[in-house]
């Protein structure tokens, strides 16, 4: 394992009623090691980064505006299979579906799981993005100091993967495996289900007012309204239950119509195609 981290800041003074600083992080981390068996080399890999800029200004000794934008990348790979160690581990003649090597075993007992052959093992990839606006302004009026702004962030989740495209077989000891009886086996349609992309925003309007009623006492008093959208899918891959009671699931329609149910009548789920 290693990891490689970067952060970084610039400042800048336009005049004395303009100033403007911006900042730089990075983080990539990959890690890798070989499964119980020394079979095949197995892989993770994350990665971040974030840019923010921020930029003041005085309109006058009563009055100052801050404005900020910023973007926030995850990027995280988990459990690749990156090379095989022993040379079965890539042999398909040991497959238990066609085109495939090894499958997962499972073993009741505490035995260590075989997790397959060579890319024979669930793996899972996820990107996400954050796209980040605000504006707050600070004015003072008397004994009140204000506070107000709003804000607004754009969610991008993305993610694919795949799950046991080798197959598993699960035996209830070990007495089951050395003869052959397992208790089930299991195998994903195509071993790997489509992307999903989910989308989301989130905005946010506040205002403050530290009031100085007399000179002993001080009261802070605020609101603030947030909201976020529904979650959507740019793939069509969300379905719903619109009502508990329904006997079939509703695909690619937003979970909550102008027909307002509470949210707890609406169950989602994912399809895997």
């Amino acid at each position: 394992m290693s990891e490689n981290f970067v952060t970084a800041r610039v400042d800048h003074k336009f005049s004395d009623k303009d100033s403007l600083f911006g900042t730089y992080m990075y983080d990539d981390t990959p890690y890798r090691s070989p499964d119980a068996y020394d079979v095949q080399l197995l892989g993770s890999h994350t990665k971040r980064q974030l840019v923010t800029a921020e930029e003041n200004h005085i309109f006058s000794p009563t009055l100052i505006n801050t404005v900020r934008v910023g973007f926030n990348r995850v990027n995280a790979a988990n459990n690749e299979s990156l090379s095989a160690i022993n040379p079965l581990g890539k042999d398909l003649s040991l497959g238990a579906d066609p085109g495939q090597t090894a499958p997962d075993v499972r073993i009741s007992g505490g035995i260590p799981e075989f997790i397959g052959g060579l890319g024979g093992v669930s793996s899972y990839h996820y990107y996400w993005d954050s796209f980040q606006a605000f504006d707050d302004a600070f004015l003072t009026r008397g004994t009140h100091s204000l506070k107000f702004g709003v804000g607004v962030e754009r969610m991008d989740d993305n993610f694919h993967g795949v799950s046991t495209p080798s197959g598993q077989f699960a035996f209830g000891s070990l007495a089951s495996f050395l003869t052959n009886k397992p208790k089930s086996f299991s195998s994903a349609l195509g071993g790997a289900f489509t992307g999903r992309g989910i989308r989301q925003t989130l905005f946010g309007v506040y205002i403050q007012d530290d009031w100085r009623a007399r000179p002993n006492l001080t009261l802070n008093l605020g609101l603030r309204y947030e909201m976020v959208t529904v979650p959507t899918d740019v793939n069509g891959k969300l379905v719903n239950l619109l009502n508990i009671t329904d006997p079939a699931h509703h695909c690619a329609i937003p979970p909550l119509t102008p027909s307002a149910r509470p949210w707890g009548t609406v169950v989602q789920k994912s399809h895997p195609s």
